[in-house]
């Protein structure tokens, strides 16, 4: 009963996540919504994380799964654009490599603050 009472959580609060983005005027993604909810509830205690670990736990074990259908459909993809491929994959390998650099300095930055903040 206990897992099921974890999953009705999850349930609800994607719920509300498919609900608010219905009703914003602009357009936002349900299940960055509903990550947002979860993390606000998570964060001031209205849910402690011992009430969903274990349905937690299973859905970062399997993961994976959720990637394969569109991992499958960009290997259907890439037929399609075929003439296209080095283009595509010099702006993925370009915006990769600015999306790594600008992390690692933002981390740095950070835990530099955080030293700074400690002495």
């Amino acid at each position: 009963m206990n897992i099921l009472l974890q999953i009705v959580i999850y349930c609800a609060v994607a719920l509300a996540g498919i609900v608010i983005s219905a009703l914003l005027p602009v357009s936002l993604p349900s299940s960055i919504l509903s990550m947002v909810i979860l993390f606000l509830l998570l964060l001031f205690r209205v849910i402690r994380k011992e009430r969903i670990s274990e349905v937690s736990s299973f859905l970062v074990h399997t993961m994976g799964l959720f990637f394969i259908t569109p991992v499958v459909s960009m290997v259907a993809a890439v037929a399609k654009v075929d003439d296209a491929i080095i283009p595509i994959l010099s702006v993925s390998v370009l915006a990769m490599l600015i999306t790594f650099t600008a992390s690692a300095y933002s981390i740095k930055f950070t835990i530099y603050l955080m030293n700074r903040r400690n002495r």
